[in-house]
């Protein structure tokens, strides 16, 4: 009896101890795939730099961009060196008395509008590539930047580049180094919530902009029933926008309506002109329209 007890304690022993070594060997092994992890973060499209298609991200960028904006205009040098990237600031030697002196912002009626936007995303910071244009009714400029989205910070940064950089780099797929952003008083940022007005007062104001500065591209969007009815030729509409471009330039989205068709996105915008504007999304501002003039 007394060699059996010992028996069964012996192999209980040995069964704790090998239940006690399992648990320490996943354990060291869950400590290595965590220390792995932290040295290399998995960024989440796959290193790679592709067009940005989330809409809040697209209205966080906006909100950046016309934060931005809107005081380089006024000339306030404080915010505006705020906003920069430290890297951006040491390398283009900027400081409150030099920060605004190069304006792009010819006139302060300018206005500023997003064409295309590529991002790359990494484990706590995502780094913006944006093609915009700084625009009034007589020209537009073209111009280049990045946005910097420190998610662990709550900031962003801002650095303009040439139009030969953001195009090697997006085409070329070259991922950047993760840098954070330090928080100041200026440069935090949300993730913007999105609704339908949002969203309709955008492509109203995308129709606008390229009846102005790319009118070709704007009857190429207009579906075979508007051209139909309305505008068999280019030449028309042309005039139908030299006829009508301050109506058009100081309407105003007045009702809306949003419905899905074959899962894509379609807004209908009624101006306080009541003319009618409906337009059949494919991607963010990537789109086909109709007009109802009657």
């Amino acid at each position: 009896m007394i060699k059996d007890n010992f028996k069964t304690i012996v192999i209980l022993g040995v069964v704790f101890l090998i239940i006690f070594l399992i648990i320490i060997s996943l354990s060291y092994i869950e400590h290595i795939k965590n220390k792995n992890n932290m040295e290399n973060p998995v960024l989440e499209n796959d290193n790679n730099i592709v067009e940005l298609v989330n809409k809040s991200s697209f209205f966080t960028i906006i909100n950046c961009m016309e934060h931005f904006m809107n005081n380089y205009k006024d000339s306030n040098s404080e915010i505006i060196l705020s906003l920069y990237t430290d890297n951006y600031v040491k390398e283009h030697h900027l400081n409150l008395e030099n920060v605004v002196n190069n304006s792009f912002l010819k006139e302060k009626n300018s206005l500023y509008k997003i064409s295309k936007i590529y991002v790359s995303d990494g484990n706590q910071v995502s780094t913006f590539y944006i093609c915009g244009f700084v625009y009034n009714d007589e020209e537009k400029e073209t111009i280049y930047n990045k946005v910097i989205l420190d998610y662990s910070s709550g900031a962003y940064g801002i650095e303009f580049i040439s139009e030969k950089d953001y195009y090697n780099i997006v085409q070329n797929n070259l991922i950047p180094e993760e840098k954070h952003i330090t928080l100041n008083n200026y440069n935090d940022f949300e993730i913007a919530t999105i609704n339908d007005i949002s969203l309709c007062a955008l492509y109203l104001s995308d129709y606008k902009y390229n009846i102005k500065h790319n009118i070709n591209y704007a009857y190429d969007n207009l579906d075979n029933g508007t051209k139909n009815k309305y505008f068999s030729s280019i030449d028309d509409f042309k005039k139908y926008i030299d006829d009508n471009y301050t109506k058009i330039k100081n309407s105003y989205l007045s009702k809306f309506q949003v419905y899905n068709d074959n899962n894509k996105s379609n807004y209908v915008c009624v101006d306080n002109n009541n003319i009618t504007y409906e337009f059949y999304e494919n991607s963010i501002l990537k789109y086909a329209m109709s007009i109802s003039i009657d």
